[in-house]
């Protein structure tokens, strides 16, 4: 029988068995820090909370980008910061994502 999550569903695992970590979050819409601050503060948050919880894969399920500015400059950054070098960081594309595919 396939271990299951707390809630009762399948845990989802790789390898040998082992149960994947991961982290999800969605509608950032990112713009420039100078613009929204808080919008990459919550990206970071959401980064280091994923680190020291031990994820491996971090998910951002759309909207990672407000379609109106189209900066992906804080967002890279994010991504090369050592402290964050560790994740997999996957970007579910959707309608404020149009340069992603």
């Amino acid at each position: 029988m396939p271990r299951q999550t707390p809630a009762g569903g399948p845990a989802l695992s790789h390898g040998g068995g082992e149960q994947l970590k991961t982290a999800l979050t969605a509608d950032l819409h990112l713009t420039t820090r100078r613009e929204h601050p808080g919008r990459c503060d919550v990206l970071k948050y959401v980064l280091q909370g994923a680190v020291n919880k031990g994820a491996e894969v971090v998910i951002i399920a759309g909207d990672l980008i407000d379609a109106a500015r189209l900066n992906y400059a804080e967002f890279e950054g994010l991504c090369r910061d050592q402290r964050f070098a560790a994740l997999r960081i996957r970007v579910i594309p959707s309608n404020h994502d149009p340069d992603l595919s």
